[in-house]
């Protein structure tokens, strides 16, 4: 495929990149390159490819979601930086 010096800046500008005109033939030749390595995917047949959306399939691990008896409220609000009245204390961020 052929690249013009426009489609280099179009593609430059995209990926918000400031190129030089110096640079400019340098990077349609990267450009070509990269678009016939891309062509020679569509050579690959991948008909009986089930598609994916992960590399490996697994699932995730999780516990077992069982309830519990909450922590006691003085054992939570231990760390806390401030607390007053079994709450924690936060700084106003809001304004008046």
């Amino acid at each position: 495929m052929i690249i013009s010096d426009d489609d280099v800046r179009s593609i430059a500008a995209l990926a918000r990149i400031q190129l030089e005109d110096a640079e400019i033939p340098q990077q349609r030749r990267h450009l070509e390159a990269l678009i016939g390595h891309l062509q020679l995917l569509h050579q690959v047949d991948v008909d009986r490819v089930p598609p994916s959306t992960h590399m490996v399939q697994e699932g995730n691990r999780l516990r077992a979601d069982r309830p519990h008896a909450p922590l006691p409220i003085d054992r939570v609000l231990a760390n806390a930086p401030d607390c007053s009245d079994e709450m924690f204390l936060v700084p106003r961020i809001l304004g008046d």
